[in-house]
């Protein structure tokens, strides 16, 4: 699953707020928007900032959708 789908999939599924996410990883809410809706994508050091911010939980979520198709 490519990682714009599994950042908004965990987002959604975890009821997490882009306006928190955005303070915390001091990523724009516009731009994490943006992401989401797939009309821009992040630089790597972006997309890392706004996983390290996401709970442990959604987290760990994240990376298994990631890993659907990576083998």
């Amino acid at each position: 699953m490519p990682y714009r789908e599994a950042f908004d999939e965990t987002v959604k599924l975890f009821d997490l707020r882009a306006s928190d996410i955005a303070d915390k990883s001091g990523i724009g809410e516009n731009q994490i928007s943006r992401f989401r809706h797939g009309k821009t994508d992040l630089q790597t050091a972006s997309l890392e900032k706004l996983i390290n911010v996401l709970p442990a939980n959604a987290k760990a979520y994240f990376y298994s959708r990631i890993m659907i198709n990576a083998s």
